[in-house]
């Protein structure tokens, strides 16, 4: 396979090594630090044998490096389905949770009388439980009754 050569601008390899160094997402930083391995000369099998990464994987980064170059680094959006609950309705159920205790079945009617959009009573349940607003019914009485 023909080796295609590799070669970074000098400030292109001053940000590449700062990124490396300072990011905070490690996929970034392993992205960078692949790039500057392969202007060093070596060949996407080599880099991905040190790296300990595929060779495709060497390859996907060095190919969208030479589309997109710097905006390459960080990972596509994915898709799935859009959110039920839209980021103003979901802080707007949770002030009205933290004012006054709520289950979910009732934070849920109070929602759907503020019109908001109809989702199921699991989905008010999770967006409480991933916000820590959770909380178990205790019974009033030790007694089993009978």
């Amino acid at each position: 396979m023909k080796l295609i050569k590799f070669i970074l601008l000098q400030d292109e390899k001053i940000k590449l090594e700062r990124i490396v160094k300072l990011h905070e997402n490690w996929r970034i930083r392993e992205r960078a630090e692949t790039l500057l391995i392969l202007s060093q000369g070596l060949s996407c099998v080599k880099v991905a044998e040190k790296m300990g990464l595929s060779r495709p994987t060497v390859e996907t980064t060095r190919k969208n490096w030479f589309l997109n170059k710097f905006e390459s680094l960080p990972d596509l959006s994915r898709s799935g389905a859009p959110l039920k609950i839209k980021p103003d309705e979901e802080k707007r159920i949770l002030d009205l949770v933290d004012e006054k205790p709520l289950s979910a079945t009732d934070a849920l009617k109070v929602h759907l009388e503020n019109n908001g959009v109809a989702v199921h009573v699991a989905t008010i349940r999770a967006l409480l439980r991933r916000n820590d607003r959770s909380w178990k019914m205790t019974r009033h009485s030790l007694k089993k009754k009978k």
